[in-house]
């Protein structure tokens, strides 16, 4: 109730009560005492919460993780197929040949709030920095100068905002390691607006790039070189309409004017801006894939961002494919430099202000390649070490010292997984970040940090010559307490029949802490070394003759060849991944002495490493040429093989071959025969040799003269001697030995429910169901407005006899009525079976309310049932086979009907007798076949238990009367 300002003096009386120690007061009124006054404020606990990020380590971190794990097949990802629509739609090129992209948005940038106040405040922090930096200040400036200049930022000169625009914030990064660009300035399209919402997260498309698999590609070749994009994603447009959301602010000076220059070009700092220019580079290599057959190749496969690893088994081809290069990028607006090749001959074609570094035959200068230190002119990849050895480490500096070892093929396997297991113990102790290491840790730490200089010794790159044969991958995996691990070798067979053996990738986990037997740690790296051969022959691309896995556990090679259904879960999940990912290798035992996997399972120390035979160049047996290297696996433990099966399940004990010499002398069946004419005599002799062997058996005792069933168990059917192994070891075909002798078998049928085969009168239980909507109308108008009518059929479950009712609506007036008529045509039945509600999960709207009216009775019908004494029962959910009998007589009745009436529409009275009709005629059919009696002359029918006789036979004449 509102009530209105000019009654408010009417509303009060006389009557005021102030409350002690407070400033309220209690006013009497027509509706009681009213509270008012002011309330004592409440003292806010106020909580401060700091947080700070090392975003550096977390970054090395999951780096360091990721090239650790093995990647795997992605299947059905919904945001990269609408990327990969949203760029085929909406990217074209421009007269210039530039590619013109558009970024796909999973948000309309409707959402973006203010962004243009926190870009200004963050700028006006900057040039805090700027101001006492006049080198920084510099490189910024000009930076930014030559974006401009470049016609990759443009000024805005509308002085009204746009109805949607984003405003990045910058800031500079310094790379003095650089010899080009010392200073970039990065672009943070992850910075919030006043809706908490930032460009970043209106956007989608990302791409994975396999940085194993392009390196790995990358040591095939004789002649490699690598090679950069020059400015890659400032060489790709933005389309207009979306600039606006690139803006950023800048000014001249701390108290200058504050200026909008609008990006555009692809500006890194944005999610999507990766899957832009890898998108757009396979693309150009789509649409020029006709003029540079060779560069088409390159820019699908062996790209990495905006370097190129490639290179060519010959000088010539190596040529080809970097003149393509150069031609293709530059068709689309790119430059390639920094070549960078260990044959100086491919560098003599290149500009000389392409080539990075200039080197002499004695230099070690290295450049990077995918992150890794490639010595061009030794064609080797090396490991530099540049971490400082302090006397103390807290637990915060022990991450970041181990995620630097940066090796995603895994040459420093078994250091990294000595690495791995220092850091798991180490968070198995609980300290604090700031925590000094205890000394068990701490000195093992120092002593890691100390021989890490020696991995700088560990050479290695080329796996092929140009006249090898045929190639063999050899993969090794290995457990131990507290890691698993596999590690893959290549081994080339050359012209002369000599074997060289290289050194492909490893991969290693380390064990959980819960405990697991060691078994099933073998069998998870069986699962890992089936990864790990999976992604290199994706990679490599090479014609692989065959592959041949090898671990030292008996156990997980028997679990290998047993089926997966038969297996535990954990198990069995990992028994069908290896058997589905390693379909067409073969798996063999290697004793531990010669599995350099174990290595790789038990860590080892940086000293150790470089000159560790067994490791860069696998057991002996593999430089021999030889595929295998034990003759045979030892002895498994039964016990801990058999644990692992489920319950129920009798496991096969694998058979171990063993080779016999062995003299088979058949001669004692000829020497039997020839002992005596007497067949009798010969045939009870195999009677007490076939009683001996019943003897043996368990529970058997046997006495006396052999008796009539042991004499015929020496004879076959046809009366003959049975002499074992005749057959057997015969000349003959194996079909004529062991002949088939399949026997005819019957489906079981299930038991018919107990109310199917008691005897009872008819429809005392019944089953009902119904079908429809049929079309009608009324009298014999042409046209006019059609009407629904359903057809509800009763199933007596003695006779099978039908009773057909048709009713106007799904009410359960309807349904009630109907059943009356039921009732007084038929009599009452003591039970009724319908089918289950959830049986027609997916029906439509009409079928659903048809069928509620006999799956959910309400409270009228169940009234109704109540009060007749009638039983209602459901069948169980999702078994319509339960229902078999209504079914089948619905069915029946729509195939009649259908065949009636078709496509008409009958009225009333019409469809009333058709359906009468239908249902004498299926109360007439065969209930079973005529018997072979001449007295037999009519099948029987339901009708027969209803009337005595069937609904369609002719009356014959009644002659008792005549004489």
């Amino acid at each position: 109730m509102l009530l209105g300002a000019e009654i408010f003096y009417e509303l009060l009386r006389p009557g005021q009560i102030y409350a002690q120690n407070s400033q309220l007061l209690l006013q009497n009124t027509v509706f009681g005492y009213v509270v008012s006054g002011s309330v004592d404020q409440v003292a806010e606990d106020r909580v401060h919460c700091g947080l700070i990020l090392d975003d550096d380590l977390n970054k090395t971190l999951k780096q360091f993780w990721e090239i650790e794990s093995v990647d795997v097949e992605c299947t059905g990802n919904t945001e990269a197929s609408l990327c990969e629509d949203h760029f085929v739609r909406t990217h074209k090129r421009n007269k210039d040949g530039r590619y013109v992209v558009s970024m796909a948005l999973s948000r309309y940038p409707s959402c973006l709030g203010n962004s243009k106040d926190r870009a200004v405040r963050q700028l006006n922090s900057l040039w805090k920095r700027l101001s006492k930096d006049s080198e920084y200040l510099s490189l910024y400036t000009d930076f930014l100068r030559e974006y401009e200049d470049l016609g990759h930022l443009e000024r805005v000169v509308e002085s009204s905002e746009p109805p949607t625009q984003y405003y990045i914030p910058h800031h500079g990064v310094l790379r003095p390691d650089k010899l080009t660009t010392k200073l970039r300035v990065v672009f943070n399209a992850s910075s919030p607006t006043t809706t908490s919402i930032s460009l970043n997260d209106t956007m989608k498309g990302d791409v994975i790039e396999d940085v194993f698999q392009t390196i790995s590609r990358f040591r095939r070749h004789k002649f490699a070189f690598t090679i950069d994009i020059q400015k890659m994603y400032r060489q790709i447009l933005i389309n207009p309409d979306q600039q606006d959301l690139q803006r950023i602010v800048w000014k001249t000076g701390p108290n200058a004017e504050v200026s909008a220059y609008r990006l555009k070009t692809v500006t890194y700092g944005m999610s999507n801006a990766p899957f832009l220019a890898i998108r757009t580079l396979q693309q150009l290599a789509e649409d020029e894939k006709s003029r540079f057959p060779l560069a088409s190749e390159v820019l699908l496969h062996d790209t990495y961002m905006d370097d190129i690893v490639r290179g060519a088994p010959d000088l010539e081809t190596a040529r080809r494919l970097q003149s393509q290069l150069r031609d293709a990028l530059k068709s689309c607006g790119m430059t390639l430099h920094k070549w960078s090749s260990n044959s100086p001959e491919l560098l003599n074609s290149s500009l000389s202000t392409d080539v990075e570094q200039s080197f002499s035959v004695d230099t070690d200068l290295s450049v990077k390649t995918l992150g890794i230190s490639w010595r061009p002119f030794q064609d080797r990849f090396v490991f530099k070490v540049s971490i400082s050895i302090k006397p103390s480490y807290t637990k915060r500096e022990v991450p970041s010292v181990i995620a630097r070892l940066y090796d995603p093929l895994g040459f420093l396997g078994p250091m990294l997984t000595r690495a791995k297991v220092l850091l798991q113990r180490l968070w198995q102790q609980r300290l604090d970040s700031d925590d000094v290491l205890p000394n068990p840790i701490a000195d093992e730490l120092k002593e890691f940090v100390t021989t890490m200089k020696c991995i700088e010794k560990v050479k290695t790159r080329f796996i092929l010559t140009d006249t090898w044969l045929r190639i063999v991958l050899h993969g090794f995996a290995d457990a131990s307490e507290s890691a698993y691990g596999a590690v893959v070798y290549l081994q080339c067979f050359y012209q002369n029949n000599s074997a060289e053996v290289t050194i492909l990738a490893s991969k290693s986990r380390v064990a959980p802490i819960r405990v697991i037997s060691i078994p099933r740690l073998e069998l998870c790296a069986c699962v890992l070394l089936a990864q790990l051969v999976q992604n290199i022959r994706s990679s490599l691309r090479l014609e692989i003759s065959n592959i041949v896995l090898h671990t030292d556990s008996t156990i997980a090679l028997a679990w290998l060849k047993t089926p997966a259904n038969h297996l535990k879960t954990f198990i069995a999940n990992r028994v069908s991944k290896v058997q589905r990912l390693t379909e067409n290798c073969c798996w063999t035992h290697a004793p531990s002495h010669l599995n350099p996997a174990d290595l790789v399972s038990r860590g080892l120390s940086p000293r150790d490493l470089p000159e560790l035979k067994l490791w860069w160049s696998g057991p002996s047996f593999l430089e021999r040429g030889e595929l295998s290297s034990a003759p045979g696996p030892p002895l498994m433990n039964e016990s801990e093989y058999s644990c692992e099966f489920k319950t129920g399940v009798v496991p096969e004990m694998p058979i171990s071959s063993v080779c016999v010499s062995t003299n088979s002398d058949l001669s004692f069946l000829s020497d039997l025969l020839c002992m005596s004419n007497s067949y009798v005599k010969i045939l009870h002799i195999f009677s007490y040799v076939l009683r001996f062997v019943n003897v043996k058996k368990p529970n058997v005792i046997v006495s006396g003269p052999p008796c009539a069933s042991e004499l015929n168990q020496a004879e076959n059917s046809f009366g003959v001697l049975r002499v074992g192994g005749r057959l057997g070891n015969s000349d003959l075909p194996c079909v004529s030995k062991y002949p088939a002798k399949p026997v005819v078998t019957s489906q079981l049928m299930g038991n018919l429910p107990r109310d199917r085969v008691v005897p009872d009168y008819p429809f005392n239980c019944s089953g009902v169901d119904f079908c429809g909507p049929f079309m009608i109308r009324y009298r014999n108008q042409r046209k006019g407005v059609l009407h629904k009518m359903y057809i509800c059929i009763f199933v007596c479950f003695v006779s099978k006899a039908v009773h057909i009712e048709i009713l106007s609506d799904l009410t359960s007036e309807a349904f009630i009525a109907t059943l009356k008529r039921f009732f007084g045509r038929r009599g009452k039945c003591a039970k009724l079976y319908s089918d289950n509600g959830k049986t027609f999960v997916g029906a439509n709207q009409e079928i659903k309310g048809l069928l509620k009216l006999v799956k959910e009775p309400d409270k009228k019908l169940s009234g109704f049932l109540s009060a007749e004494g009638i039983e209602w029962k459901f069948i169980p959910p999702r078994a319509p086979s339960f229902g078999g009998l209504w079914e089948a007589a619905v069915k029946s009745a729509k195939y009649h009907l259908k065949r009636i009436v078709g496509r008409s529409n009958l009225t009333y009275e019409e469809f009333l007798t058709v359906c009468i009709q239908i249902e004498g005629i299926l109360n007439s059919r065969p209930l079973c076949p005529l018997s072979s009696s001449a007295d037999d002359l009519n099948a029987l029918t339901p009708a027969h238990f209803l009337i005595g006789r069937s609904m369609n036979s002719i009356i014959e004449p009644n002659l008792t009367e005549l004489s």
